[in-house]
């Protein structure tokens, strides 16, 4: 049962926390940066395929790469509290957003975009990872024991 909650979390956490961002992204963008002449007609369909696409092209990667082993040293040094692996996916979040940052988008220049994209990349792993944790719910493991030297 603990395999397939793993499993179930890994791919529904970064895919609800991406949707959960576009659509966040997308609503205030709609009302209050866009004039009201371009506003976006559907602020809330563009933000679940922006999300969907985000969740799939960073979201998912992320969490095989970063969040995964995140997750195995938290375990392994019996960190499983929520509050740990919000932390954690706060990191990952912005080490993704990094990622994105350098390899596949070019935000305008200035540092206020490059902050706000780490800002959203931290809010986003967050998010996914108290998703995680909650379907996972690492803390109701039955603790190993102590190795002997």
């Amino acid at each position: 049962m603990s395999n397939l909650r793993l499993i179930s979390a890994t791919f529904v956490a970064p895919l609800a926390s991406a949707i959960a961002v576009g659509v966040a992204i997308t609503t205030s963008m709609s009302c209050f940066v866009v004039p009201a002449e371009s506003c976006l007609h559907d602020p809330i369909g563009a933000g679940l395929l922006l999300g969907v696409y985000a969740g799939f092209m960073v979201g998912l990667p992320a969490m095989l790469c970063i969040g995964l082993p995140m997750h195995a040293g938290l375990v392994r040094h019996r960190r499983t509290a929520l509050i740990a692996y919000l932390a954690a996916g706060a990191i990952a979040g912005v080490l993704a957003a990094f990622a994105t940052a350098m390899l596949v988008i070019q935000p305008p220049d200035g540092a206020g975009s490059r902050l706000i994209l780490f800002a959203e990349g931290a809010a986003a792993g967050a998010f996914a990872a108290a998703i995680f944790w909650f379907i996972r719910r690492p803390d109701r493991d039955a603790p190993n024991p102590p190795r002997s030297a």
